[in-house]
């Protein structure tokens, strides 16, 4: 059913050949120098993407060691090209004949209920997967998942994400046996889904009462085989599993229907605003076209950064009564924001907020700035004013970029 697909995404004996021998080659250079290095992630299960060379290289440890400067030391003394990524941990993107490897510290652990956090799962998660897959196609139906994922901007734990990880996506293929078996399973979900491959559990409360309410409120509950006191769901938001709900119909529609799917399977997927604009034109609305970079040194902070960015920016539009119709956020080599907006239907007038009145300092002023404008208070104890709408919409933007220069390193917009 999906063996052109396979073909486009699936790495060749060739390309697992060169690849496998560079990751090889690392490793070796690594363990020279004493560090205990384990391949994780989707190279280690070899479900991974065609021309995707994100590789994990978990680098073991006990505790009190001071990981992360041996292993800069190490970088040091091999003169690889890296870069250091502050955290709880810190770890080193290392940029290594054309592929990007992470080297993460992971705390080297005999039993699961030792580990100190999710990282330090990961050589549990790699057997337990390779355990299952190993002999079968699974691997391919993993390619088939990830790939749909990532087309319907569904794929990654990431804060700005909220979506499915790698390992998740794993997991939902072990439980329904095909990508195809879990499109057609999809058609009936709704919250909260729960799958327990293991069978630690006899049913959801059992699960909840376990893993503690915070770890379960995601629409979708996956108990973690490996440790099932973990919901390995539980970064995924009501609007990530809405849309992978949305698209597995949609795309189910279309095949039944004969139609190209291949869209939905694209592995460098362009952003193409063409189609917005179509339908912005169609509403009678102007499309904001809106690229932000983050400050900071690692991917996630810099697109949370981002994102908390355009966030302000809707906030902002908003209380300056400019109608939008609709506005998201595309995640991809750049961080691409995209508002249907209406300027021609905007009012002369607004309402301004100004302070509660017995916050009398804040007050006064406020009653002395807007003397010449109608001030009255509303049942929230606030005093508000209306006064004459004169801002721009490129004054905002502007105005928004100088604001928050500190946390912003590059902001581009074009009104359409």
């Amino acid at each position: 059913m999906f063996e052109d697909i396979l073909k486009k995404i699936k790495p060749s004996e060739e390309e697992r050949k060169r690849v496998y021998e560079i990751i090889r080659e690392i490793v070796e250079r690594l363990e020279k120098r004493g560090l205990e290095v384990f391949l994780g992630g989707s190279f280690a299960k070899d479900t991974w993407i065609s021309n995707n060379y994100d590789i994990d290289l978990f680098i073991l440890f006990r505790d009190g060691e001071g990981i992360s400067k041996k292993i800069e030391e190490t970088l040091k003394e091999e003169k690889m090209d890296y870069a250091k990524v502050r955290g709880s941990r810190d770890y080193f993107k290392v940029f290594y004949k054309g592929m990007e490897f992470e080297l993460v510290p992971a705390l080297k652990i005999g039993k699961v209920e030792d580990a100190e956090n999710v990282i330090d799962l990961s050589p549990f998660h790699v057997s337990y997967v390779r355990s299952k897959i190993e002999g079968t196609n699974l691997a391919d139906e993993v390619r088939l998942l990830k790939v749909f994922m990532k087309n319907i901007g569904t794929y990654g734990a990431e804060s700005y994400v909220r979506g499915f990880s790698g390992y998740a996506t794993e997991l939902l293929i072990l439980y329904y046996k095909s990508f195809y078996n879990l499109i057609l399973n999809t058609q009936d979900w709704r919250p909260k889904v729960f799958l327990d491959i293991e069978g630690y559990y006899n049913d959801i409360r059992k699960a909840i009462n376990v893993m503690g309410k915070d770890k379960t409120k995601s629409p979708i509950i996956i108990v973690d085989p490996v440790y099932p006191v973990r919901n390995a769901t539980s970064s995924v938001s009501v609007h990530k599993f809405a849309e992978f709900i949305y698209y597995s119909r949609i795309l189910l529609e279309e095949m039944r229907n004969g139609l190209d799917v291949s869209k939905y399977f694209e592995i460098k997927k362009k952003v193409d605003i063409s189609k917005y604009l179509e339908y912005a034109k169609r509403y009678g609305a102007n499309l904001l076209y809106i690229e932000i970079e983050g400050k900071g040194g690692s991917k996630d902070i810099k697109n949370t950064k981002a994102l908390k960015f355009f966030k302000r920016l809707v906030k902002e539009l908003e209380v300056n009564n400019f109608p939008i119709l609709r506005k998201f956020v595309i995640f991809d080599e750049k961080v691409i924001g995209i508002i249907y907006v209406y300027l021609d239907k905007l009012l002369e007038y607004r309402k301004k907020e100004g302070p509660l009145v017995w916050d009398k300092e804040s007050f006064e002023k406020f009653l002395k700035k807007h003397r010449n404008e109608e001030v009255f208070v509303e049942e929230d104890g606030r005093v508000y004013a209306i006064i004459n709408k004169k801002v721009k919409l490129e004054e905002i933007l502007e105005d928004m970029r100088n604001k928050y220069s500190n946390s912003i390193e590059k902001f581009y917009f074009k009104l359409y």
